[in-house]
């Protein structure tokens, strides 16, 4: 082999180590945007519930019942969030699945005050209502059932963070 086709073997790897260590880098920042937004590293906690029941309320002929529901939103990224979408599956003590909660805090725009900034613990209660009249089997035991009948477990399930 001679020296110019030596020379010219050395130019085009090294134009190829070049555009291997950007397309690397890329995709490095590219994971660890990933990994700074990864919604499983916010931790959610059930920590009580209220039921009541309010008269003359809208369109409900007989009332309206009422199941609040306080969560603690620790933000475990790195990143601040604008609004969570928190998925809660129900189970009773024995196991068995009652049904699923999909509760929403802020607001995916960010024109809320809902902010859960990084290494931040919030608490924010969801509350949810049905007619007095026609509640769900789900509702009725989610409304009359003790806190402590209950099992959760929890999802975020859709995000939008501040940039």
């Amino acid at each position: 082999m001679n020296v110019k086709v030596a020379k010219t073997i050395r130019i085009i790897l090294l134009v190829i180590a070049f555009f291997a260590c950007i397309v690397g880098v890329e995709i490095s920042q590219k994971a660890a945007k990933e990994a700074a937004i990864d919604v499983s590293k916010i931790n959610i906690q059930i920590t009580g519930k209220n039921s009541y029941h309010k008269d003359n309320v809208g369109t409900y002929m007989y009332g309206c019942n009422y199941v609040d529901f306080t969560y603690n939103i620790t933000n475990n990224t790195k990143v601040d969030w604008a609004y969570l979408e928190i998925t809660t599956f129900v189970y009773d003590k024995n196991g068995e699945s009652l049904g699923t909660i999909i509760s929403e805090f802020g607001q995916s725009d960010g024109s809320s005050e809902f902010n859960v900034k990084v290494g931040e613990t919030v608490t924010k209660d969801y509350s949810f209502e049905e007619d007095a009249d026609n509640p769900s089997d789900f509702f009725m035991k989610l409304y009359e059932y003790d806190f402590s009948e209950f099992e959760f477990k929890t999802e975020v399930t859709n995000g939008a963070y501040y940039k």
